[in-house]
């Protein structure tokens, strides 16, 4: 089972003290799980680049956006990024069938990009600010951790722009 390490308490301590937080965060906490190609990596200092680019999907109809953001960069097989798909709990009962499904169409350097997440979104998007799950997310992170930019959404030239810019 995938396991997600994330450093929430100083968050769940401030929403306690003060309230909603809705300010993004501005450092990616450390997550270990597992890869399509099944390597277990620790973000962030297992990212593909530094920084890289992590895109965050939760609905299979956001797959066309990842992919523009990724055709959009000039990425190719080896290019400083990472998909990373939010499948929710539910999901978790039929993770073989459809981790397996999506290696049979990924080759070999996709599904070493690709992680798939079977916890309540939340579970990643609170530590990291995210507010909603109807678009993608795409955030430049360093190894250090540090989130150097954020996107929310189908590529637009402001947001490439701004993507290759902490590039």
């Amino acid at each position: 089972m995938t396991t997600v390490l994330l450093r929430v308490f100083a968050l769940q301590f401030a929403i306690l003290i003060g309230g909603p937080v809705h300010v993004a965060a501005q450092s990616m906490p450390v997550i270990e799980m597992k890869n399509l190609a099944g390597q277990d990596v620790r973000w962030p200092s297992d990212l593909p680049g530094d920084p890289a680019v992590v895109i965050i999907a939760y609905k299979r109809e956001q797959q066309s956006d990842v992919e523009s953001w990724v055709t959009e960069l000039g990425f190719g097989s080896d290019g400083p990024y990472a998909q990373v798909l939010m499948l929710g709990r539910g999901a978790a009962l039929a993770r073989g069938f459809i981790d397996g499904g999506l290696r049979s169409v990924f080759d070999a350097a996709a599904q070493a990009r690709t992680f798939t997440l079977y916890v309540a979104p939340n579970t990643l998007n609170g530590p990291l600010g995210i507010t909603s799950t109807d678009d993608v997310t795409v955030l430049v992170v360093a190894r250090n951790g540090q989130i150097l930019t954020r996107q929310i959404g189908a590529p637009t030239a402001a947001g490439l722009a701004a993507v290759r810019s902490a590039l």
